[in-house]
């Protein structure tokens, strides 16, 4: 092996571990903040986007659930769709596509803000997992169907 090859390794080594390093400390900090305010919806948020980070996805689901009924579109129509959203992103990358594209199919048909909106599907990565899905592609080649006249 070339020393050249060798120093590559070496430094892909170096950032898996400074990865999984970072990736603990966030874990950490994260779920410490939930231990302690267990009914705010953001610590909820951002810890399942750690837990499925770390392949936890049954636990990054449960917690995105629970932040998304906590602060559901009929308790708080400007927020709501944000956790709505956030819920569907986790879904998407967590096994649940079907499901994701359902809670997006019905946030493209209510005002839902800058929360959820075709053009926005159609470049953020988030939805890269489920992109090629012909039901995704349904919903970007349809039109937002805002309000009353569905």
């Amino acid at each position: 092996m070339s020393a050249e090859s060798k120093k590559e390794i070496q430094l892909e080594i170096a950032h898996v571990l400074f990865i999984d390093i970072i990736g603990y400390s966030k874990f950490s900090i994260n779920e410490a903040r939930f231990r302690e305010r267990p009914d705010d919806t953001l610590a909820m948020t951002e810890l399942s986007w750690v837990y499925l980070a770390l392949g936890r996805n049954a636990d990054a689901l449960r917690l995105s659930r629970q932040a998304a009924d906590s602060l559901s579109i009929e308790k708080d129509a400007l927020a709501g769709p944000s956790f709505q959203n956030g819920l569907a992103q986790i879904e998407a990358r967590a096994g649940a596509p079907e499901e994701a594209i359902k809670r997006l199919r019905r946030l493209l048909s209510i005002p839902a803000g800058h929360a959820a909106s075709i053009a926005r599907l159609k470049i953020d990565p988030v939805w890269d997992p489920i992109r090629n899905r012909p039901d995704f592609q349904q919903l970007l080649s349809g039109p937002e169907q805002i309000g009353s006249n569905k």
